[in-house]
């Protein structure tokens, strides 16, 4: 009953259609990787008669999304644009929990970001010469609020709701008033930007009024907050939009609209220059509707269609509707999990505003004329996965880095609503609270709209001129990060204003007009916009700006001459380090971060990974493996350290399963392929590690093959059935957590008579 999981004798090429494999690591300790009114009622009733009457469309599997204008990957270096290409994020601060939203106020140059625990934090940007320098010392790094790079300064941090934060929304005049909306509390929260304080609470504890995650100043004065439909007890959303007064802050809105019926509404967003609310659902149903006066009597025009009169739109009547690309989206089913508006357009392009469509295509529209303007396709298959290895290498990826980003694309999609929130029960719409955000970018110095995208690959931005990708911002932390949210940061103003002015004697503790005249010595007017961006399941916010932190650091440390030169992994690492500050207590994450700042037991721990994902041809394998004490109370330590060692080293990559036994295991780990192969991380064998509590007592059970006692190397095998016979004859290291599907197709592919498959 031994089991030799070594093969003797001398061994074949393997076949090319043998599973491949490649190991990347999950690991907190390892980096390298009312009732509807009349009027709507026969508006919703006329549109969904029509829409019943037309054959639905299905999208288009090419790349070309327009006949005159093709989508292009290729990124125009030397587009005249304040953004530059740069690769990685310049600073990034840190929340206790999850980052979900963010935002920024243009007229007072605040920044507000809400986490999942409830929390919204104020932050400050500074425009001051010595911005672009890294911050590298270990007083800057430990301070809380301190601004590496100067780029941003914390000012203020309020636990806002005693629960998570489902909405952070400013007005669309500058960013005067901001609101947060509590997931289950029933409030609405405002507050004054300039002065970062609460001015009003809003507490409608009414199960009959659920708010939800969406909502937008309204109205010319933005003195009203459209706030949608939450799902209550039941998790269902009614499809109402609420019109709350945040001038009386009345807990029972002014008006109920319910013009998307029991639909949920995903997107809403106010146009400023038309006057008009755009809102959309879930079966893809854009609807624009009119909110050009505030003070009408018992707000009989809130909600109405809009017209040329007061709002300069002549499409709206059914007839006219029915000849826009938005009845067409309509007809698709496409849900719009983002929206955005260019409040910047100019008068001979019109009002544009873009969304972010469930089909991963962006498509930008007129809001004047309806009509479609482009379609940027971002599915993931599409762009990056059939057209040859040249396009991904385009955005710097090789094959395995593909499937690593693809399968996070894919538990993105089956685990949270970011991308597929009308079929999201109230369990997946609790596991992620974070969205998916599009931002018009703001340049004076462009005659045209660019857009920014967060992407597998980066962030892109396209102008819509031409669809055409002029920026790749962030290319290399996408590697490792997925961001999802973003805001603009626009860049200084020419000169520096009152409030600036007092942040900065207050650092200083200066008073007088004379060292306030000195303020202005270091105000840095060229201070160029930044991108502030939220990563998924991430609990920092990461900025970008035109340095690089990467090649700022070998410029201070004049290791170089000229950009041409070669920057070693220290050089980098050591650049990465100095990046990110820890104003909060420190996660694993984090702790990892501060390399030999750290005990030996966190050095230790940072050669054991928690969890290991097989990438292999046929799916992906997530492993567990018992690295800590918190799973048994003795662990197969070294045995850990060997699998991770070889994993980050590349030693596994391409790697397949050589020895398949049905109703038994499978083997892999011999960069041979025949079974005779491999060695431990430290060269040659080591010694056996068995422990008490882990046995080969139930099925898909990781463990060490080997030759004998005491002669571990790379090799492991993966049980399909118990196997009680090889306890204490081989070393059990982790458990298959996901992907035992995967494990029991590799386990029934047909193999020749040595059990290696044909």
């Amino acid at each position: 009953n031994v089991f030799d999981t070594r093969e003797k004798g001398q061994g074949k090429a393997y076949s090319r259609h043998s599973s491949q494999l490649s190991v990347h690591f999950l690991s907190s300790t390892f980096t390298n990787h009312s009732k509807m009114s009349n009027d709507e009622t026969k508006r919703t009733k006329k549109r969904r008669r029509d829409l019943d009457k037309q054959p639905t469309q299905t999208s288009s599997t090419t790349t070309t999304t327009s006949d005159n204008k093709p989508q292009s990957c290729n990124v125009n270096v030397n587009a005249n644009l304040p953004l530059k290409s740069t690769k990685h994020y310049q600073v990034s601060y840190a929340h206790r929990n999850i980052v979900t939203h963010i935002c920024y106020s243009t007229n007072h140059s605040f920044l507000m970001t809400a986490s999942d625990d409830g929390i919204c934090k104020f932050w400050k940007r500074n425009f001051v010469s010595n911005a672009s320098s890294p911050s590298t010392s270990s007083d800057q790094k430990d301070a809380a609020g301190s601004a590496a790079g100067g780029i941003i300064e914390f000012v203020k941090s309020y636990i806002s709701h005693t629960c998570p934060i489902s909405c952070l929304v400013m007005d669309g005049i500058g960013g005067n008033t901001a609101a947060t909306i509590g997931e289950s509390d029933g409030t609405l929260k405002l507050y004054d930007v300039s002065t970062f304080d609460v001015t009003g609470i809003i507490r409608t504890q009414n199960p009959q009024l659920p708010l939800g995650s969406n909502a937008a100043f309204v109205a010319p004065g933005q003195s009203m907050l459209a706030v949608s439909s939450g799902g209550g007890a039941g998790g269902k959303s009614n499809g109402s939009i609420y019109l709350f007064n945040i001038i009386t802050m009345d807990p029972q809105p002014v008006k109920v609209l319910t013009m998307h019926g029991k639909s949920t509404v995903t997107v809403l967003a106010y146009c400023t220059r038309h006057k008009c609310v755009i809102s959309g659902d879930e079966r893809g149903i854009l609807e624009v509707w009119s909110m050009h006066d505030e003070h009408c009597v018992n707000g009989s025009s809130w909600g109405s269609v809009v017209n040329e009169k007061d709002n300069g739109i002549n499409w709206s009547a059914a007839t006219k509707f029915q000849q826009t690309d938005l009845y067409k989206l309509v007809k698709k089913k496409v849900t719009p999990l983002s929206l955005t508006i260019d409040h910047n357009s100019t008068s001979e392009t019109g009002t544009l505003f873009a969304i972010y469509g469930s089909d991963h295509r962006i498509r930008v529209f007129n809001l004047v004329t309806g009509k479609l303007v482009i379609t940027y396709d971002e599915r993931v298959e599409n762009v990056y996965g059939s057209n040859g290895s040249s396009t991904k290498s385009n955005y710097g990826m090789d094959q395995i880095e593909y499937g690593k980003r693809q399968a996070l694309e894919t538990e993105i999609s089956e685990m949270t609503p970011i991308y597929d929130y009308s079929h999201a029960s109230v369990d997946k719409l609790q596991s992620s609270r974070q969205k998916l955000q599009l931002s018009f970018v703001n340049s004076s110095s462009q005659n045209h709209s660019l857009l920014a995208i967060p992407t597998i690959c980066g962030i892109k931005i396209i102008n819509v001129s031409t669809n055409a990708c002029i920026r790749l911002i962030g290319r290399n932390d996408a590697s490792s990060l997925r961001f999802l949210g973003l805001c603009i940061c626009t860049p200084a103003p020419s000169k520096i204003d009152g409030r600036t002015q007092q942040f900065h004697l207050a650092r200083g503790g200066k008073t007088s007009k004379t060292e306030a005249e000195e303020a202005e010595d270091v105000y840095d007017p060229a201070a160029g916009p930044l991108i502030v961006t939220t990563a998924y399941k991430k609990r920092r916010l990461f900025l970008f700006s035109n340095h690089d932190p990467c090649e700022d650091y070998l410029s201070a440390s004049g290791t170089i001459s000229g950009r041409s030169a070669v920057m070693t992994a220290e050089d980098a690492n050591q650049a990465k380090l100095s990046r990110d500050v820890l104003n909060e207590p420190p996660d694993s994450d984090d702790l990892l971060l501060g390399g030999n700042d750290h005990t030996h037991d966190s050095q230790q721990n940072s050669k054991l990974g928690r969890e290991a994902i097989l990438r292999t041809t046929m799916g992906d394998i997530h492993i567990k493996l018992f690295s800590s004490a918190d799973d048994v109370n003795v662990f197969p330590q070294k045995t850990i350290e060997n699998f991770v060692g070889l994993a980050n080293k590349g030693y596994y990559n391409d790697v397949i399963f050589h020895r398949v036994i049905k109703g038994f295991m499978i083997q892999t780990g011999d960069p041979l392929g025949d079974g005779t192969g491999g060695e431990s991380l430290w060269g040659g064998e080591f010694e056996d590690e068995f422990v008490k509590g882990l046995r080969h007592d139930r099925p898909f059970t990781v463990s060490m093959a080997n030759a004998g006692p005491h002669t571990n190397g790379s090799q492991f095998f993966i049980t399909t059935v118990p196997a009680p016979w090889l306890d204490n004859k081989h070393t059990v290291f982790g458990r298959v957590t996901r992907g035992m599907d995967v494990c029991t197709h590799i386990e029934n592919v047909k193999v020749d008579e040595q059990d290696k498959p044909l």
